[in-house]
């Protein structure tokens, strides 16, 4: 997932129409704050689950003055959000990371690494379903702790039965709505990245499956899709 913040420097000479763009793309906007939002600009528009180039777009061809930027939260997945993880985490030597990003529902982050002292340690986050697209993902739940070996050694063997690391790609299906499945990796300096939509078999399911079990009964029951 990623995250953009558009910043309105000015809605321009024609101000209705920017209006116009703000509630069209957002359903549900009231006009009072559609113009909330332009009488407050310079502002900045925070957004998640959207078109931000399309929003952008639209707001510039309305006569508005527009910037955009990319940035980071707790569950974005990219491989600059990784890199900057990675600064803060100096001792990580091998890591792998899954992020469920469901259409519906609260999105998940599993973190787990093997550090250059020989220790392990896990970490889930879990955040809230944003109820507009100008709202970001919060970080709603977070635990950490030191996982098995046993664990270790089930996910290497699932990472090399699946040849996360090798394979061109693996099955994928796309579709409408639905859950976007994330795996991260990190070993020997290399960064590797794979992505699925709702996948019912296969490696991505098999892998998914595993970091699914790892959540914390806290975190209560996740629906998966």
């Amino acid at each position: 997932m990623r995250e953009w913040e558009i910043i309105l420097v000015n809605p321009g000479k024609t101000p209705e129409r920017a209006r116009e763009v703000l509630l069209k793309i957002y359903p549900g906007m009231t006009v009072l704050e559609a113009q909330n939002i332009l009488d407050l600009s310079p502002i900045r528009l925070e957004i998640v689950h959207s078109p931000a180039n399309k929003i952008k777009s639209e707001l510039e061809l309305a006569g508005a003055v527009v910037e955009m930027k990319e940035v980071f939260g707790p569950f974005s997945v990219s491989e600059t959000f990784f890199s900057n993880w990675l600064g803060e985490q100096a001792d990580a030597r091998e890591v792998y990371r899954f992020t469920y990003l469901p259409s519906f529902h609260p999105p998940v982050t599993v973190w787990l690494w093997y550090s250059w002292n020989e220790s392990l340690h896990a970490s889930v986050q879990a955040g809230n379903q944003p109820n507009r697209l100008m709202s970001r993902v919060k970080l709603t739940n977070r635990e950490e702790w030191i996982p098995s070996d046993e664990v270790w050694l089930t996910l290497l063997e699932l990472i090399e039965l699946h040849q996360f690391w090798i394979s061109e790609k693996w099955p994928e299906h796309w579709g409408i709505d639905g859950a976007t499945w994330h795996f991260e990796g990190y070993r020997n300096g290399q960064y590797h990245h794979r992505s699925s939509w709702s996948p019912d078999a296969g490696p991505a399911y098999e892998i998914g499956s595993f970091f699914f079990k790892l959540l914390p009964e806290e975190f209560g029951k996740i629906p998966i899709y």
